[in-house]
């Protein structure tokens, strides 16, 4: 078993998920190590805060340093020298970013912000992109539309989601056997938009593939914490409990909190570390600016 749950009350667990790099308790939370490391912030930081788990994302990282050079090293394992687990991104939030140019049936067009390059990011590729960095979990590529977007382009935006994640579970069930990371696992992702019955209809389609666990992506981009909440409660009762559910972008310590009590077990973002970075931090009292000196 890759996931199994150890304790439970309501809705909320304790499990234990299975990777390349050791068993991680969940619910766990991953600092948003994007380019291989956090701003301003080091490997022995991560151990010295008891990091168990990162985030990194494979397109940035498929920029530069390059793939190549990554798997000349062995591995984003010692390329990052960290010992715990590593999910890697798809680059599907950076649809956010001004290095995003458009979208086709086939994949999402970005431009290399190194070398000004035009780049096609498919199933395929991404999924090669990942098995070659060798994290633990590697996401599926997924269309994340904004908010505030219409119901049409949520549909197109699910669609291409749906479409997309049939064919990196294929590239990924094809490539990993001969890959130098066999072990890898590979998450779903739930698309759908502020819309309940898109996030139903994309909740039932996603948990229907060979998922090893499953995430709900395209929240936390700026819509209230409601519609946020509702989103999340729209998908939760089509995706199944026997494996890993996670929340992508999610990172202030109410979120997660409020996401725990409805049976969410990982998130990432950059969150803390951009916080840390501007002077604040939490406490049992709340938020306290602790302001910089001259």
């Amino acid at each position: 078993m890759i996931f199994t749950i150890t304790h439970q009350e309501k809705n909320a667990r304790v499990g234990k998920l299975k990777t390349a790099h050791g068993i991680i308790e969940t619910p766990f939370f991953m600092p948003a190590a994007t380019k291989g490391t956090g701003k301003h912030i080091t490997t022995d930081d991560y151990q010295d805060a008891g990091v168990k788990a990162l985030i990194s994302n494979a397109l940035l990282l498929s920029f530069k340093p390059g793939i190549e050079t990554v798997k000349q090293l062995s591995g984003l394992h010692k390329f990052m020298n960290f010992k715990g687990v590593i999910f890697t991104d798809c680059g599907g939030f950076q649809m956010s970013r001004s290095m995003f140019q458009t979208k086709s049936k086939k994949g999402l067009h970005f431009r290399n912000p190194f070398d000004n390059s035009p780049v096609v990011i498919t199933p395929q590729k991404i999924m090669n992109t990942e098995l070659t960095l060798g994290s633990d979990v590697a996401m599926m590529l997924d269309d994340m539309s904004g908010y505030g977007v219409s119901k049409e382009e949520a549909r197109t935006a699910m669609e291409n989601t749906h479409r997309w994640g049939k064919e990196s579970l294929l590239w990924h069930q094809k490539l990993k056997p001969d890959s130098a990371h066999p072990k890898q696992l590979l998450f779903g992702i739930v698309q759908g938009n502020f819309y309940p019955d898109l996030r139903e209809e994309s909740a039932k389609f996603i948990n229907s593939l060979d998922f090893d666990g499953i995430a709900i992506g395209g929240v936390a981009i700026g819509e209230p914490k409601k519609d946020m909440y509702a989103a999340v409660d729209a998908a939760l009762p089509f995706i199944t409990k026997d494996k890993p559910r996670y929340v992508m972008g999610v990172g202030s310590p109410e979120e997660l909190l409020e996401l725990i009590g409805r049976g969410i077990d990982c998130f990432d973002s950059v969150y803390p570390t951009q916080n840390a970075r501007h002077g604040t931090i939490f406490t049992p009292a709340g938020r306290i600016y602790l302001g910089w000196a001259d």
